[in-house]
């Protein structure tokens, strides 16, 4: 997952979020998402994250947060709870499995188009 994170903060401009309930619960993950957030800030990149709340977060639909450069919407954990988390950048998904630390990233402007289409209708609808 960290080397994902470095080609984001590497390549885009801005990425889109699937966030999965998993990253708050293994430490070992949190400590990288936090680590590499900092850096994605720091290289100008903008983050749109759809989340599960969870018990740490505001029930306020949406937030952001300039400093980290992240507009966050949230959605009830019963309707919105992946074990995986999907990144979607420039011409590239990331599929990150946080229970078997396994990743895929595919590179096709097809498949990254239609899981930005999917972000969008799910932040436009919810």
């Amino acid at each position: 997952i960290a080397k994902v994170y470095e080609m984001v903060a590497d390549e885009a401009k801005e990425a889109s979020v699937f966030r999965s309930y998993m990253d708050k619960e293994r430490a070992d993950i949190r400590a990288v998402v936090t680590e590499k957030l900092k850096a994605q800030a720091k290289a100008g990149v903008r983050s749109y994250v759809l989340s599960p709340l969870l018990p740490h977060m505001s029930e306020l639909p949406i937030t952001h947060d300039s400093e980290r450069k992240i507009s966050r919407k949230v959605i009830p954990k019963e309707k919105f709870c992946f074990p995986a988390m999907i990144i979607v950048w420039n011409k590239k998904v990331a599929i990150c499995s946080l229970t078997d630390d396994m990743t895929t990233i595919i590179e096709n402007e097809s498949i990254a188009k239609t899981f930005k289409i999917l972000f969008q209708y799910i932040w436009d609808t919810n």
